[in-house]
């Protein structure tokens, strides 16, 4: 998918999400696999985005503080844009680089299961 986003910050966005890839990696490795409807995975959602869906709650904040984030760290980490930042382009890119994050992992796993 195309984003009207500059490369530099799809650069940032992208330096977020591999945060919160290695940050789940840490809290919880299986994270990939748990996310019940990937395909529905929708970062800009409440009810559809990764800590949403792992924290069985399907909230949003229900996965955070599981993960034991604040509001800071969640942003730093790739899973929303800060308040000041919302753009729905840059929404879709941090959706899509999530999901193809999920999608590569359980590829993955499914070929050497």
């Amino acid at each position: 998918m195309t984003h009207d986003i500059s490369a530099e910050r799809q650069e940032e966005l992208r330096a977020r999400v591999v945060k919160g890839i290695a940050f789940l990696d840490t809290k919880r490795p299986s994270w990939a696999l748990d996310i019940p409807a990937p395909d529905e995975l929708d970062i800009q959602d409440t009810t559809r985005c990764v800590t949403a869906q792992l924290s069985g709650s399907f909230w949003w904040r229900t996965g955070m503080e599981q993960l034991g984030l604040t509001l800071g760290e969640y942003t730093a980490l790739g899973f929303r844009l800060g308040d000041q930042e919302y753009d729905e382009d840059q929404y879709d890119f941090l959706t899509d680089a999530w999901k193809t994050e999920v999608f590569d992992r359980r590829t993955k796993a499914e070929a050497t299961a």
